[in-house]
C-alpha cells in the first residue's frame, strides 16, 4: 500500500499565523534547529553518501551514521482546510531521504522527485526521470498560484506542497516535543532563486531481485538553500556546490 503524505497539520500551522507575526514555537526552536546542524565531513563505511560543498565547508553524511537512506513512492494529496473540503490535487510522488527522520533534530537532506499523475506506473516513470540527464532545481521563481488560491492555498504551494514540476531539494530536522506532536523544520529550494543550479543523474542502473526492485544511482547538483519565513529568519541558509549523492536503494511504497 502506498504511502499517504497528509499536509493538514502544516495548513493549520499556516492558517493560525497572522500574516505580521511568528509562530512563537518556531521562534524558540528554530535558533537550535539551526545551531544543530553540522557542517562537517566524517568518514564512513558505507557506500550510500552526500557530499558537498556548503558555503565553501566541505560536508558529508554516510549512511551508517546518519540512518538508512531510502527511496519511497508515496501517493500525496493537498487540501486546503482540515475539513478536507477543497482539494487542490491528487497525485503520486517520490521521495529520496538520506538519513533517518525519526531521530530528534537529526539533519537530513531529502530530494523530491517530480510529481506525476496518478495511474501511471511508478517504475515506468522513475525510468523516464532516470533517461534525462539534467534537471532544474526547482525554485521560487517556479511556483506558479492558480487563479482564485485562498491566502492559506498561496502559502501552501509557496512552501513547496503544490505540485511539483521539478526536484525539490531540501535540509529537514525533526522536533520530536511530544507537546506539539513533532514539527517539520524545513530549510529548502523553493524559498528563493535558482539560477543556474541543477540536479543531475550521471549514473542510473534498475536492478530487480528476488525482494524488490533497486536503483543505483550517482547524481550530481548545487542549488541554493533558503530559510522559510514562517520560522522567522529570511533569506540564503547556504549554497550547496560540487554535491554529490551515491545510493543504491530499494524501491518502497510500490
Amino acid at each position: 500500500m502506498k504511502n499517504i503524505i497528509c499536509y493538514l497539520s502544516i495548513l493549520v500551522i499556516i492558517s493560525c499565523q497572522k500574516e505580521s507575526k511568528i509562530n512563537p514555537y518556531f521562534a524558540e526552536i528554530y535558533p537550535i534547529i539551526l545551531e544543530e546542524i553540522d557542517i562537517n565531513c566524517v568518514e564512513g563505511q558505507s557506500s550510500n553518501v552526500i557530499s558537498a560543498q556548503i558555503n565553501e565547508v566541505e560536508f558529508c553524511q554516510y549512511e551508517d551514521y546518519v540512518g538508512d537512506f531510502s527511496l519511497k513512492a508515496v501517493s500525496k494529496f493537498s487540501t486546503s482546510s482540515p475539513s478536507n473540503e477543497s482539494s487542490l490535487h491528487g497525485r503520486q510522488g517520490l521521495i529520496l531521504t538520506l538519513g533517518d527522520n525519526s531521530i530528534h533534530m537529526n539533519e537530513h537532506f531529502v530530494i523530491h522527485f517530480p510529481d506525476f499523475e496518478i495511474g501511471i506506473d511508478v517504475i515506468d516513470y522513475l525510468d523516464s526521470i532516470l533517461s534525462v540527464a539534467t534537471y532544474n532545481v526547482l525554485g521560487a521563481e517556479d511556483i506558479v498560484i492558480p487563479e482564485g488560491a485562498s491566502d492559506d492555498e498561496i502559502k501552501f504551494i509557496e512552501s513547496g506542497n503544490g505540485y511539483l514540476t521539478g526536484f525539490l531539494v531540501e535540509i529537514n530536522s525533526k522536533d520530536l516535543v511530544t507537546e506539539t506532536g513533532g514539527s517539520i523544520f524545513t530549510i529548502s529550494s523553493v524559498f528563493g532563486e535558482q539560477e543556474n543550479n541543477y540536479l543531475q543523474f550521471t549514473e542510473a542502473e534498475k536492478i530487480i531481485e528476488p525482494n524488490g526492485v533497486y536503483y543505483s544511482m550517482v547524481i550530481d547538483f548545487q542549488c541554493n538553500l533558503y530559510h522559510w519565513s514562517q520560522y522567522g529568519y529570511e533569506g540564503l541558509w547556504g549554497e550547496v556546490n560540487d554535491g554529490e549523492i551515491r545510493v543504491n536503494v530499494k524501491l518502497e511504497g510500490i
